[in-house]
């Protein structure tokens, strides 16, 4: 229910607290609505629970329509009824998500192969490898020389 739908059902229990009998019409007159539109009001207000209905008529085109009657405690009723339907209606709020640490691999894996010197043979690149070896050269000279 909206808040436009619950003040023309306020204005509808309103204009029947001045009848001891009413029916559509009186509330089609009163709030200048069509009579569908009041008949529509009156039925949901019926389903509610804040009007009885205390008998039938017949019009000029032999058509039924009831006569209601206001009950003492509808706008109570009304006011439930609109303060339910809101709080169904409200949007939930989303749940926390807790956050998962990631683990962080202890080796790649990948192929990667390690060793314990910078001279094996069948890898690394050959340029490399010889400047290597021209410094292990230098490295044991400045040793000895110690």
């Amino acid at each position: 229910m909206t808040e436009e739908q619950y003040k023309a059902y306020a204005k509808a229990i309103v204009i029947g607290r001045n009848y001891s009998e009413f029916t559509h019409k009186h509330v089609a007159l009163e709030l200048g609505i069509r009579l569908n539109d009041a008949g529509r009001i009156l039925s949901k207000l019926h389903d509610m629970g804040c009007l009885t209905i205390t008998g039938k008529r017949r019009n000029e085109y032999s058509r039924m329509f009831n006569i209601y009657k206001v009950k003492s405690d509808s706008i109570t009723t009304l006011r439930q009824q609109y303060e339910r339907e809101y709080l169904e209606n409200m949007p939930v709020k989303p749940k926390l998500v807790p956050v998962k640490k990631q683990k962080t691999p202890e080796k790649p894996k990948c192929g990667i192969k390690f060793v314990d010197k910078a001279s094996v043979s069948g890898m690394g690149n050959p340029m490399l490898m010889k400047i290597d070896s021209l410094l292990k050269g230098v490295r044991n000279e400045l040793h000895v020389m110690q």
